[in-house]
C-alpha cells in the first residue's frame, strides 16, 4: 500500500506485454477527493442535464521513473444526446467542464491542496513524494521536491455514436480510421481558461455492440502510456541537465541512465503495438508545448553526451523533432506546420 492513498491490487483484465508495471495498481482514492460531485451537473442552455460518476482513481509504476495517475469519468452522454447536442458547441463544453471539476487533495503534512482536475499534478506529485519517504525523515525534511515533479497531463474521451452525427470540436482533427474495429481516433487541443492547454484524445465509436473491446482498451493503454512515457523522459534529462556532474559522475550511473533511456525511447518510437501501427500515434502524440522549444534538443543531446550512447542520441532526436507528418485516409501524406503548442498554421496535401 502507499501510506495516504490506497492498497494495491491486480488489474482484473492484466498488464500490457509491451509496457512493464500495468499489471498492478494503488487504488488511489484517498489522493483526490472530490467536492459534492455527487451532485456536480453539467448543465447547458436548454436546461439539459449531465450527471457524473467516478469509476475509478488508481496509480501505477514501472518500478523505475515512471509513476501514472488515472482518473475516470462516466455519464449518459449518449443517452441525453439529442438534447445536450442542441447547444452549441457541446462537445467543447463537456471537456472544459470535466478539466475544471474542483478537486482536494490531501498530503501527509497535514495540509489540503484545492485545485481543478487539470491543474492538480504538482499537489499529486507532492502527496506521492510523501507517501513514499520515511515518516522520520518526513518530519525532518530530509528530502528534497525535485525528486518527484509532474509532467502535462492528458485526456481521453470514449463515447458510442451508432448514428454518425455527433459534432466533434471545430479544430478536432481525425487522426485513423479503424474500419474492422468499427472506431475512429480524433486528436484536439483544448484550451483551457488559464490559457493552458490540454492535449484531448478522442475515441469515437461507431457501433457499440459490434466494435473491438479489446483493440480499443489496448489503444487507450498505448496513448495513455505514451505521454507519461514521454512526459518522464523529458523530466530526466532536464534532471541530466541541471545535476549533470551528479547524475553521471560514475560508470555504474551513466551505465543505468544510458540502459534506461535506450529501452524506452526504443518504446516510445516502435513502429507497432497491440497490432496498431504507432506511426500516425507518434507524429502527434510527441508533440508538446515545451518538449524541445528551438534550440533546446543542443542542449538535450549535449547534456547525454557522457552516457555515449549514439542509439539513445538518435532516439531522442527523433522523439524530440517528431510530430509535423500524418497519414490520412487515401493514402496521401499531409503536411502540416505547428506552432510551440500544437496549433495548426497550414496544412496542404502532397502526392
Amino acid at each position: 500500500m502507499l501510506k495516504g492513498i490506497g492498497i494495491t491490487k491486480r488489474r482484473q483484465n492484466g498488464g500490457s506485454v509491451y509496457w512493464s508495471g500495468e499489471q498492478k495498481y494503488c487504488q488511489a482514492e484517498k489522493a483526490i477527493r472530490f467536492q459534492d460531485l455527487d451532485k456536480y451537473r453539467i448543465r447547458f442552455k436548454n436546461n439539459a442535464i449531465l450527471s457524473t460518476d467516478c469509476e475509478f482513481r488508481r496509480i501505477n509504476s514501472d518500478g523505475n521513473f515512471l509513476v501514472k495517475y488515472e482518473i475516470g469519468f462516466s455519464n449518459s452522454f449518449e443517452n441525453y444526446f439529442l438534447a445536450i447536442s442542441e447547444n452549441k458547441d457541446y462537445f467543447h463544453k463537456l471537456l472544459l467542464d470535466y478539466c475544471s471539476i474542483n478537486v482536494i487533495i490531501n498530503n501527509l503534512l497535514g495540509t489540503k491542496a484545492f485545485s481543478t482536475i487539470s491543474n492538480c499534478g504538482k499537489a499529486l506529485s507532492e502527496l506521492y513524494l510523501y507517501s513514499t519517504t520515511r515518516h522520520q525523515a518526513l518530519i525532518n525534511g530530509q528530502i528534497e521536491s525535485w525528486w518527484v515533479s509532474c509532467g502535462e497531463p492528458l485526456c481521453i474521451v470514449e463515447y458510442s455514436d451508432n448514428e454518425n452525427n455527433s459534432q466533434l470540436p471545430k479544430h478536432a482533427k481525425l487522426i485513423k480510421k479503424y474500419d474492422n474495429q468499427k472506431i475512429e481516433l480524433y486528436h484536439y487541443w483544448l484550451q483551457l481558461p488559464n490559457n493552458d492547454n490540454i492535449r484531448i484524445w478522442i475515441i469515437k465509436i461507431l457501433d457499440s455492440y459490434y466494435y473491438d473491446r479489446e483493440f480499443v482498451r489496448n489503444l487507450r493503454l498505448n496513448l495513455l502510456r505514451i505521454n507519461a512515457e514521454k512526459e518522464t523522459l523529458r523530466k530526466i534529462i532536464n534532471l541530466i541537465q541541471k545535476f549533470n556532474e551528479t547524475l553521471t559522475n560514475t560508470d555504474d550511473k551513466k551505465k543505468k541512465l544510458s540502459n534506461y533511456l535506450e529501452n524506452i525511447t526504443s518504446k516510445i518510437l516502435k513502429t507497432e503495438r497491440y497490432e496498431i501501427e504507432q506511426k500516425d500515434l507518434l507524429s502527434i502524440a510527441l508533440i508538446s508545448e515545451d518538449i524541445a522549444l528551438p534550440g533546446e534538443l543542443e542542449s538535450y543531446l549535449e547534456a547525454i553526451k557522457p552516457l555515449e550512447n549514439k542509439y539513445v542520441n538518435k532516439n531522442i532526436s527523433t522523439i524530440m523533432n517528431g510530430g509535423v507528418v500524418i497519414n490520412v485516409s487515401g493514402g496521401n501524406v499531409e503536411k502540416i506546420d505547428v506552432t510551440e503548442k500544437g496549433n495548426i498554421i497550414n496544412y496542404g496535401n502532397n502526392d
